[in-house]
């Protein structure tokens, strides 16, 4: 139960977080282009580091291995 009230809250933490650097780009970066990759590039980063947490140790790994084929 604890295990899964820590991912609960490393996901909310990761999730905050990630709210707060893309209002941050959205706010201070007037080139568009660049904002759109800087969103993407946090909403991956965010996605990669909450799956991470959730999935069994070395299986992202694996995923990315199959991705690169």
């Amino acid at each position: 139960m604890w295990m899964t009230a820590l991912t609960l809250l490393y996901a909310s933490v990761v999730a905050f977080v990630g709210a707060f650097l893309f209002r941050a780009v959205d706010w201070l970066e007037p080139n568009g282009r660049l904002a759109l990759v800087l969103k993407y590039a946090i909403i991956a980063v965010g996605a990669a580091a909450i799956a991470n947490q959730l999935l069994p140790d070395g299986q992202l790994a694996a995923i990315a291995e199959l991705a690169r084929e």
